[in-house]
């Protein structure tokens, strides 16, 4: 990500495009710029034009890069449907925590087959498709210190209180593991332990990432926490158990 390069919005026929370098990277239809004010570079920043939940539902589609957003308290199918010009199971999903500043990835799954196995392969794709859309928005001036959480699934979003239909949040079934220091994901021992976390062990455990370094990684089990553990361990990753405050 490094230091940010000019960001580009203009009319793209129904969508105003984001872009960089000429590259497409958002596209958001215009519809959209009904609901919030394209006020920022940052997406899931920008100011709702009518009250709504300040936690953002996020959708992107890899393929044609379109972008869409609501409040927490909308649809996600609805708002696909009502915004978007494919179907809803295209979009990676995601959320935007203002405060502290978070995104929370969910795995992504959009087979030909519907009854394709979610296999290793799948879950490569999901994670590549997580990483990509991370990768962008961090290059759209996120806010300073910003997280991101990958294959957030519907019981890790509960502990959060992320989903409205769920019960309230409850953060102490969360057990953390946190690197002694953070691992620069630029060191091949980092990337790799980050995609083994996020391809081996999709609903067991949930990799963090901060400041372009692999932080920690959260399991919602006792069995997530140790299969986390033996995979930093094998990567030669120092870590202790809790939240890693440096002296």
């Amino acid at each position: 990500m490094g230091g940010f390069r000019t960001i580009v919005i203009e009319p793209d026929g129904g969508h105003f495009r984001l872009s960089q370098d000429g590259e497409t990277l958002l596209r958001a239809p215009a519809a959209l710029l009904d609901r919030f004010s394209a006020d920022a570079a940052f997406p899931p920043a920008w100011v709702a034009q009518l009250p709504t939940h300040p936690v953002r539902r996020l959708f992107w589609n890899p393929r044609t890069r379109e972008y869409l957003m609501s409040g927490l308290e909308d649809h996600p199918a609805r708002t696909a449907e009502g915004l978007g010009s494919s179907p809803y199971r295209s979009f990676l999903q995601g959320f935007w925590l203002p405060e502290p500043p978070v995104l929370l990835l969910r795995p992504f799954w959009n087979p030909e087959d519907p009854y394709a196995p979610f296999d290793e392969e799948a879950r490569r794709e999901s994670f590549r498709t997580q990483w990509r859309f991370w990768e962008i928005l961090g290059g759209l001036r996120p806010p300073r210190g910003w997280s991101a959480i990958f294959n957030a699934v519907d019981p890790y979003l509960d502990a959060l209180g992320v989903n409205p239909e769920g019960p309230d949040a409850d953060t102490d079934e969360l057990r953390e593991l946190s690197l002694t220091p953070p691992a620069p994901l630029s060191e091949p021992a980092a990337r790799a332990a980050l995609e083994r976390m996020a391809t081996q062990e999709v609903g067991r455990v949930f990799p963090l990432v901060r400041d372009e370094a692999l932080v920690g990684a959260q399991a919602l089990e006792l069995d997530g926490l140790h299969r986390a553990e033996a995979i930093l361990s094998g990567a030669g990753l120092l870590f202790q158990q809790g939240v890693f405050r440096p002296h």
